[in-house]
């Protein structure tokens, strides 16, 4: 059964390539929405490993895949989460708990070095989260941003083809969630 499926999956991987590659700029933006949405919805979980996998096994295949969508699906999330945290109750009532402020906090310094597992409870309470990741990605996208070494954490983002571009698709799609966070959440209750 093995040597059946094997050489099925080798044919689709290969019509995959082949048409997001001729697809160019349109292909490159379809390929990294996927990744991004796939590393952004379980923040380390399966989803997450399996759309790694895929962006680094087709990293280096052809300048299409290149990482940039799976390096921003990472940081954005707790990033977009920490600003939150950050600007919760300043401007409304606060949407976040003692707790969540706390570990929300924690998620955009975790999101600077590239680890977005602190921002799973968030994520899980609020899926929309997937679109900041998505948002940032095509921001870097339509600035043309590359990305071909798998360094999420801040150090690495000097290693994009346009640093300044990167960090601002960073932002944009980060913005996009903490707007979201606090502008789409209910308030919490206060305890006076």
């Amino acid at each position: 059964m093995e040597y059946v499926i094997n050489p099925i999956f080798g044919a689709l991987n290969l019509a995959m390539v082949e048409l997001f590659t001729q697809a160019g700029d349109a292909g490159r933006g379809i390929y990294s929405m996927v990744i991004a949405a796939g590393t952004a919805f379980d923040l380390g979980g399966p989803v997450n490993k399996a759309a790694g996998s895929v962006a680094l096994g087709l990293n280096g295949m052809s300048e299409t895949f290149d990482l940039i969508a799976r390096e921003l699906g990472i940081v954005i999330p707790p990033i977009g989460v920490g600003i939150a945290a950050l600007l919760d109750g300043r401007f409304r009532p606060r949407v976040f708990s003692n707790e969540e402020q706390t570990v929300g906090k924690t998620s955009l310094m975790l999101g600077l070095i590239g680890i977005s597992e602190g921002t799973i409870p968030f994520i899980l309470k609020n899926p929309k989260m997937i679109l900041g990741a998505i948002i940032g990605t095509q921001v870097a996208v339509l600035l043309d941003v590359w990305q071909s070494l798998p360094l999420p954490a801040v150090w690495g983002w000097f290693l994009s083809s346009d640093p300044v571009s990167y960090t601002l698709s960073v932002l944009v799609g980060s913005l996009f969630i903490a707007i979201a966070l606090l502008f789409c959440s209910k308030p919490v209750e206060s305890h006076a």
